[in-house]
């Protein structure tokens, strides 16, 4: 299986580490391990046996030719790695690495993560944008995963489980701690909920212009009023959707 930390396993191995080593650098840090440590180690020799050939190399040529020199300039305190030095720190800092990771899982890009962050008022530092980016390269990084590699993540990381839930921008931002509120009241959510579940029922309907498709369609139709709604909302009538149905009923009932 893979992991989401699969870049800066490889950077360790490059660097001379064997497979205790890095278990033990990962394990230090809380980094999510696969199951079988000794396969996954043979798999990633493989791979760098396959980028580097046989034979002997300096660290510096087979992390430049891994393309990992920032992270190797991190090492090193140089500015080239001020991004990989701050996304190593948030790996140790469980209030900022928790919401990172549900939200790169969830989908964000990494310009949305480092907006929730920054907007925050319960995180007092603020990340940028290539912060994020370094930190989904080398420590998360969702979309190397597998269906299954997700499913045994979620098992053992409980802060990943929001990310699956399917819930909305802020009320995930909610579940993770990163707002005091949801900024809905529960009626407004409700309503909006509905009207996205009415809205998406009628797109799958199938187009029928016959005289029972047409009474289905306006009994339908005619549901959405019962909605209740608030007054800054636009009434059902007034929707542009719902006004080109009806608009387009006479005619369809003369056929």
């Amino acid at each position: 299986m893979e992991i989401p930390a699969r870049e800066f396993y490889r950077y360790l191995l490059l660097c001379g580490h064997d497979a205790s080593g890095i278990t033990r650098s990962l394990d230090d840090h809380l980094v999510f391990l696969p199951p079988n440590t000794d396969q996954y180690f043979d798999e990633q020799r493989e791979w760098a046996l396959g980028l580097l050939g046989q034979g002997h190399h300096q660290v510096t040529q087979a992390i430049r030719k891994a393309g990992y020199y920032d992270m190797w300039a991190a090492h090193r305190r140089r500015r080239a790695g001020e991004s990989c030095q701050v996304a190593y720190s948030l790996v140790n800092n469980q209030m900022f690495r928790n919401p990172i990771e549900a939200l790169l899982l969830n989908g964000y890009t990494d310009d949305e993560v480092a907006g929730a962050i920054n907007r925050s008022i319960t995180h007092p530092h603020a990340v940028k944008l290539q912060d994020i980016t370094a930190y989904r390269r080398y420590f998360f990084n969702p979309r190397i995963l597998k269906a299954r590699d997700i499913y045994y993540l979620t098992l053992k990381c409980g802060w990943l489980r929001y990310s699956l839930l399917g819930l909305e921008p802020t009320f995930l931002e909610f579940a993770l701690r990163l707002r005091y509120s949801t900024g809905r009241t529960i009626q407004e959510t409700a309503y909006i909920r509905g009207l996205q579940t009415w809205l998406v029922t009628l797109e799958s309907l199938p187009i029928r212009t016959d005289r029972e498709g047409i009474k289905s369609l306006s009994g339908f139709l005619s549901s959405v009023k019962t909605f209740d709604h608030s007054d800054h909302f636009k009434k059902p009538e007034d929707t542009l959707i719902v006004k080109l149905m009806t608009e387009n009923a006479s005619p369809l009932e003369v056929l």
